[in-house]
C-alpha cells in the first residue's frame, strides 16, 4: 500500500510481479522494506554473511555507498530502478527519455501539434525518472516545434483527481 501511494501503481505492480516470479521460479524470497540507514546496513551485512543474493528497488545513492563499504564490488546485489543519474554496476533501468520520445512521436504521427505535460515532479524530492522525462518532453517540444503553454505544464503527483481536473481544464 505505501509503495503504491509513494510511487504509483506501475512500480507497485512491477515489484509485486518480480517477487511473484522469483517466488514461483526460484529460491525463497524475503521482501524487506527499509527506510532507516542503520536497518539497511544491518540487512546488507546479513545478506553478505549468508552469501545470499538481493534485489534492491529505487535505491538511494547512500545505499550504494553502504553496500560498497560492506561487501565491496559484489554481484550479490541487483539494483532495479535506482534513483540517481550516475550509472552503477548490476542495475536494471528504463530509458525514460526514450519512453517520452515514443509518446510524443505517437501524438505527432496522429496530427497533434499542441501538447501539455502532467507530471508527478516534486521540487522537494528529486527523482531521476521525473527529471529525465520532463527534460525530454521540453526538448521534444522544441524539436518537433509543438505548441505548449505554461498553464498546460502541471504537477499532478500520483493523485488521479488532480490528473482528471488538469485534463478537463486543458
Amino acid at each position: 500500500h505505501d509503495l503504491a501511494e509513494s510511487n504509483g501503481t506501475y512500480y507497485c505492480d512491477f515489484v509485486m510481479h518480480m517477487i511473484s516470479e522469483l517466488a514461483t521460479n526460484g529460491p525463497s524470497v524475503k521482501f524487506v522494506p527499509t527506510v532507516e540507514d542503520q536497518v539497511f546496513t544491518t540487512l546488507v551485512r546479513q545478506i553478505n554473511r549468508a552469501h545470499e543474493r538481493a534485489i534492491t528497488f529505487a535505491l538511494k545513492w547512500n545505499d550504494v555507498e553502504t553496500i560498497a563499504s560492506q561487501v565491496g564490488d559484489s554481484t550479490s546485489f541487483i539494483h532495479v530502478l535506482p534513483n540517481f543519474v550516475e550509472p552503477i554496476a548490476n542495475a536494471v533501468v528504463r530509458d525514460d527519455r526514450d519512453t517520452v520520445r515514443l509518446q510524443v512521436e505517437h501524438l505527432v504521427e496522429r496530427g497533434h501539434r499542441r501538447s501539455g505535460y502532467l507530471h508527478g515532479y516534486n521540487e522537494e524530492l528529486w527523482s531521476r525518472p521525473a527529471f529525465h522525462r520532463y527534460n525530454a518532453f521540453r526538448d521534444l517540444m522544441m524539436e518537433y516545434r509543438l505548441e505548449t503553454r505554461l498553464s498546460d505544464m502541471r504537477e499532478v503527483g500520483n493523485k488521479p483527481e488532480l490528473t482528471y481536473q488538469a485534463i478537463y481544464e486543458m
